[in-house]
């Protein structure tokens, strides 16, 4: 039986999803046994035709080549670095070797709902997505630097349902290379280096993006908080420093974290200023010592200069805690950051939302004060609201 039709905007997405490469996180919330004989019983929690697939699908014991979870767990300790753990280890690890929609089955047959996937769109192997990219593979796979009607075609239609200062895109391969792309354009726009984030932000696995990302920097081997980052609390109305149970509260909330942010950018302010002046001395007590001409110095003694360029933050926070920002925190924020010369980079790789029912596609986003503009698109697709209504301002 076949899944569910896609709609070409949505399979735009999917289809580009499909070819990034990411890393494969899998949430067990409910097992089931799913039969492996065609004539057996349907199992009634899973959709028709997910439940057709996986039975008819040959089982795993029978394909050739295949080991058992023994021998791969095994061969996966020999072979990969013991920092890429594995989920579920602790509980005899999961092996997964098929997907269906909302579903994954392991080498028995066993059926796990996937609650934790941040790749499959519209479900894992979907016939429309698969179609596609083995059509697509089957012709040509290679890159931008060469052109071709559908990179042009997905940019179009990604900008036509983009908020309008947004104008450029670029292809990438992961949500960790969007988000170090978009430090690259803030830093190049603003031509200074300071970057405020959110306590428990994860933004990806470069070098760079985990210098503002705590929950990888703090931790052991992190290598800690660099001079140039600010990290501000998380804008958790429930747990946090600042909290609330009602809108008013909430929004009262908002504004005592947003406050946080500006303070934050005040500070990268300063210490651009600082470094400005300290440059300025040195030129000047290099001049003097030279008769009056320093060789060039200035410049040159700060290659990476201090200053706000960027604040970061994602719309919805998943790794600190499925958060939304409470109403007014992210215009209060991205206005305080913008007044001190900053970019605001809104990191959705991992969120999903929906404004005032506007259909879009959005990566991580680059938004700096006008011009210019550009938009980077790793993999994500829009979905449920944000609790911040004033976003609205910034994404409409």
């Amino acid at each position: 039986m076949k899944p569910p039709p896609l709609t070409p905007g949505t399979f735009a997405v999917a289809a580009a999803a499909a070819a990034a490469a990411v890393i494969l996180f899998m949430g067990v919330r409910r097992r089931e046994q799913i039969p492996r004989d065609a004539k057996a019983s349907r199992c009634s929690c899973l959709p028709t035709w997910i439940e057709a697939a996986a039975t008819e699908s040959p089982k795993y014991s029978t394909q050739a080549g295949a080991l058992d979870k023994a021998a791969v767990h095994a061969l996966r300790r020999r072979l990969f670095c013991g920092a890429q753990s594995v989920s579920y280890a602790n509980s005899g690890a999961l092996m997964v070797v098929l997907g269906r929609g909302a579903w994954l089955f392991d080498e028995s047959g066993a059926g796990y709902l996937d609650t934790r996937n941040n790749v499959a769109h519209v479900g894992h192997s979907h016939a429309g997505v698969a179609a596609a990219a083995a059509r697509q593979a089957s012709m040509v796979n290679s890159n931008t630097r060469y052109l071709h009607p559908n990179h042009v075609r997905l940019g179009a239609e990604i900008l036509a349902r983009s908020p309008a200062p947004l104008a450029k895109v670029f292809f990438v391969n992961s949500g960790s290379e969007a988000n170090d792309l978009a430090l690259r354009l803030a830093r190049a726009y603003t031509g200074r280096k300071d970057v405020i984030c959110v306590q428990h932000a994860y933004h990806g696995h470069t070098s760079e993006v985990i210098n503002v990302s705590p929950y990888k920097f703090e931790k052991a081997g992190g290598g800690g908080q660099r001079p140039w980052c600010h990290v501000v609390a998380a804008p958790d109305t429930f747990r946090g420093k600042h909290r609330g149970a009602t809108p008013t509260e909430c929004a009262a909330a908002g504004r005592l974290y947003a406050e946080e942010v500006a303070a934050a950018a005040q500070h990268a302010a300063a210490a651009g200023a600082a470094e400005a002046a300290a440059e300025t001395a040195a030129e000047a007590s290099a001049a003097g010592a030279s008769g009056g001409d320093c060789g060039g110095l200035g410049g040159r003694m700060f290659a990476e200069r201090r200053g706000l360029s960027a604040f970061i933050v994602e719309s919805g926070m998943s790794v600190a805690g499925v958060l939304l920002p409470p109403p007014g925190y992210l215009a209060a924020s991205f206005a305080a950051v913008r007044a001190a010369g900053g970019v605001c980079i809104c990191d959705e790789v991992q969120v999903r939302r929906k404004l005032h029912a506007r259909a879009g596609e959005l990566g991580a986003s680059v938004t700096p004060p006008p011009p210019p503009h550009t938009h980077a698109f790793p993999r994500r697709a829009r979905a449920p609201c944000s609790a911040d209504s004033s976003l609205s301002s910034y994404i409409s």
